[in-house]
């Protein structure tokens, strides 16, 4: 599976296993895990929605 993406902006969770990237271009949100740094979620946002930031608390 391929994805477009364009990343612009990131945080890691609070355990540092993940860190979430806005894909801009896809209008989602990829989650990647850090240990093995491969996608292991891409979240679709609604249509024509492009993410500027994450933050996670």
């Amino acid at each position: 599976m391929h994805f477009k993406v364009c990343p612009h902006a990131g945080d890691f969770s609070r355990d540092g296993q993940h860190f979430f990237v806005n894909c801009s271009a896809a209008s989602s949100v990829a989650v990647i895990d850090t240990k093995s740094q491969k996608v292991v979620q891409n979240v679709a946002l609604a249509e024509n929605v492009i993410p500027r930031g994450v933050v996670v608390r």
